[in-house]
């Protein structure tokens, strides 16, 4: 599952995305968290501690690695058993070309 949060308010967007990760297991990539490098081999996992996996991408678009990332992989998070959250100021038009229908 694939969930954007787009704004300048990044305070709200990670408040947001925390409260729709509650229950499940959170994977934080970007700022304060885990390199995007190794974002795709917790793709496929589940978590220890809880059933549902969360992943948020903190501002991928602001790192080579992190648009690379967002821009091969929207399908794959989109299909995935995962819950990936990706929190960005805003989007270029290319990038909403490759986003999935159905993806909020």
């Amino acid at each position: 599952m694939l969930k954007f949060f787009i704004g300048t308010d990044g305070s709200a967007a990670k408040n947001a995305a925390t409260v729709l990760a509650q229950g499940t297991e959170v994977v934080k990539f970007g700022e304060g968290g885990e390199s995007f490098s190794n974002m795709l081999g917790f793709l496929g996992q589940r978590g220890m501690f809880a059933q549902k996996l969360t992943l948020i991408l903190d501002h991928p678009l602001d790192e080579t690695e992190g648009e690379a990332l967002v821009e091969e992989h929207c399908k794959d998070f989109s299909d995935a058993d995962a819950q990936v959250i990706i929190i960005e100021n805003k989007l270029s038009a290319d990038l909403k070309k490759k986003i999935p229908a159905g993806v909020e």
